[in-house]
């Protein structure tokens, strides 16, 4: 039996809370210059996008764990769908049903009547990275224009997590889950990160270069969970890699020194010397607080209007938008992740079926 790290679940809550902090500048000044971590380290250093580094350290860690210990391929892959799609289908839903109703610049009839929300929802979740725009709908103008339209600019991410998800399900197809194999494209993504950040991503299209910035997160996650597994993780180390990326920190290359931060992260996650608090009967909040930030930064910037500042913005929208983590967790996503056992063996079988050229039977 794999053992159960309690400090994942606080550590992915944190960061989906840095994740609105940041958001809350953005949507608030329609900007982000006067966010902390950018006054501190400059342009494009948000907290949020820490925040993000850290999910995907731990998704990278904790999927590879689960890849490692699946059944069959079809096992894995239904355990990452479950997670990854009832919540965000939801959530599109109820956004834009409930947000779009409000801020649609039709009659509401017509909204829905052109199927606006269904359609919106459909197109993200066959595509995340398109849940920026639902059409007709724009809250009050604030900011740059692109702003205004923006229903979801959190959703982004989750396209490079599944494209990490799928590389994860080819190796272990392929029976090439291993360390070697890790490590070396950890070590490729490191590098192209390294030159795409010395040449820039201008010309490149936003999906690699949105790949760039986040998935080689990912994959230091990943090799850590193999580096734990061989030798383990030593808590000296994890100190002194700190203090290597704060040293890069006053060099200006304090993004790229951050991809070393997985094994600290990592080993804080998994130590038994230092415990967060446990989350057991809250629940694992963090995906709801990370889907539903957005929009309810949006929908408190509008009722707040002229009140608005950032970290007004933050402390008005943050309980709200953990009650619906909360309600997503416990209605949702824990009793959609119960049925991947179920759901992986008909699978299977019916697959077994097939091949042998005969329908398999319906209960």
């Amino acid at each position: 039996m794999q053992p159960q790290f309690q400090n994942f679940a606080m550590m992915r809550v944190l960061a989906a809370t840095t994740v609105i902090f940041s958001h809350s500048y953005l949507i608030a000044d329609g900007n982000e210059k006067a966010e902390p971590f950018v006054r501190l380290l400059g342009e494009t250093n948000i907290l949020g996008i820490y925040g993000v580094f850290v999910f995907f350290f731990i998704s990278g860690f904790l999927v590879t764990r689960s890849a490692a210990s699946s059944s069959s391929v079809v096992s894995f892959a239904v355990k990452r769908v479950l997670r990854i799609y009832p919540a965000l289908i939801v959530c599109c839903l109820l956004s834009a049903g409930i947000l779009g109703s409000i801020f649609t610049s039709v009659a509401l009839s017509d909204y829905w009547s052109w199927l606006l929300p269904l359609r919106y929802t459909v197109k993200t979740a066959m595509l995340p990275f398109t849940g920026w725009q639902v059409p007709t709908v724009s809250f009050p103008s604030f900011g740059p224009h692109t702003l205004n339209e923006g229903m979801n600019g959190s959703l982004w991410t989750i396209s490079q997590e599944l494209y990490a998800y799928l590389i994860v399900a080819i190796l272990l197809f392929l029976g090439w889950l291993n360390f070697r194999v890790i490590a070396g494209i950890a070590a490729v993504l490191a590098l192209v990160g390294v030159a795409i950040h010395f040449t820039g991503s201008a010309n490149l299209p936003s999906q690699i270069a949105e790949f760039v910035i986040v998935v080689p997160y990912f994959f230091a996650g990943s090799l850590v969970y193999f580096v734990r597994e061989r030798w383990g993780l030593s808590g000296r180390l994890a100190i002194a890699i700190c203090i290597l990326i704060l040293l890069s920190g006053f060099t200006g290359y304090f993004m790229l020194g951050f991809l070393l931060a997985a094994y600290p992260v990592l080993w804080f996650a998994t130590t038994d010397k230092i415990q967060l608090p446990a989350l057991e009967k809250v629940g694992d909040i963090s995906y709801g607080l990370y889907l539903y930030g957005w929009p309810l930064l949006q929908a408190t910037r509008v009722i707040l209007g002229d009140y608005s500042t950032p970290l007004l913005l933050f402390l008005v929208a943050w309980p709200t938008t953990a009650v619906l983590g909360y309600l997503s967790w416990h209605l949702l996503e824990k009793r959609a992740l119960a049925l991947a056992p179920t759901l992986s063996a008909r699978l299977s079988q019916g697959g077994k079926a097939f091949r042998r050229g005969r329908t398999p039977e319906v209960p």
